[in-house]
């Protein structure tokens, strides 16, 4: 018996003293049954343990940034939706080369607060979009989605090693002043893009604000045939003291889906 006792304690430490219950426990049961018979070799040892472990992590994060947002005229919208699709498109070359450009400086202190943003392009079925919305009192949500599926730039291999593509974007923008309201920026050069931005806030009065985001993109069985591509974006953003969302997509080339999303939430009153 004594040998059998001592196997049952060992058995009892080893779940005590492990790594995993390194803090004391809340609730902990432990249950040990030793059954040896007579003569013949017959040994039961059931151990039968039940941990009820409550765990609480506090955890400050200082890391905060002020964003201004303009409550005097809120709109009451429905959930903002962005859908971008491009399906089954076909752009043939047929041995022609293809050069886009496109130069776009922008004065930020001219073009904070529009809600449309700035969008330039060039090329070939491009889709761009700016939205920028204040709720107010319901919950603001914003879906965004975009999809390019089953399209084909100069599907023809026969042109493809005598097709020049250069597709370049020259992007700068400034500010004289500090950056209170959203921007919103898009400038694609070439064909099939998908460019997006969008800030969406919720204004809660006497009460938080609530806000819910989703986006997906999706490209799927797309197909391009050019040997001789060059694709350039160059770009120069000189902004200081902002305290409001800018989103910026440039884009230079075939079949590209961009997406900026500001979505946050915020209350006043009582």
């Amino acid at each position: 018996m004594k040998s059998v006792a001592l196997v049952a304690v060992l058995a009892a430490a080893a779940f005590v003293s492990g790594p995993a219950l390194a803090q004391v426990p809340d609730d902990f049961d432990l249950h040990v049954n030793v059954e040896v018979e007579g003569e013949g070799v017959h040994y039961n040892n059931e151990i039968d343990v039940h941990v009820d472990q409550h765990s609480q992590i506090n955890t400050s994060i200082d890391h905060t940034k002020a964003i201004d947002v303009d409550v005097d005229d809120p709109l009451d919208v429905p959930p903002v939706t962005t859908d971008q699709t491009l399906a089954d498109e076909v752009i043939d070359l047929m041995g022609m080369d293809y050069i886009n450009s496109v130069t776009l400086s922008v004065d930020a202190d001219d073009v904070q607060g529009d809600p449309d943003g700035v969008n330039e392009k060039d090329g070939d079925t491009n889709i761009q979009e700016n939205k920028d919305v204040v709720t107010l009192p319901d919950p603001a949500a914003s879906f965004a989605t975009q999809n390019l599926s089953n399209n084909s730039f100069n599907p023809d291999p026969a042109d493809g090693g005598s097709t020049v593509m250069h597709n370049t974007v020259e992007f700068d923008i400034t500010a004289d002043a500090p950056i209170t309201e959203n921007i919103g920026v898009n400038a694609a050069a070439g064909a099939f893009n998908l460019q997006a931005n969008a800030s969406i806030v919720a204004v809660g009065f006497g009460l938080l604000g609530q806000s819910q985001a989703t986006y997906r993109q999706d490209t799927v069985s797309n197909a391009a045939t050019v040997q001789d591509a060059t694709n350039d974006i160059f770009s120069s953003i000189d902004l200081e003291d902002v305290t409001a969302n800018v989103g910026i997509n440039l884009v230079s080339g075939v079949g590209n889906a961009q997406i900026n999303s500001f979505t946050a939430t915020t209350s006043f009153g009582p």
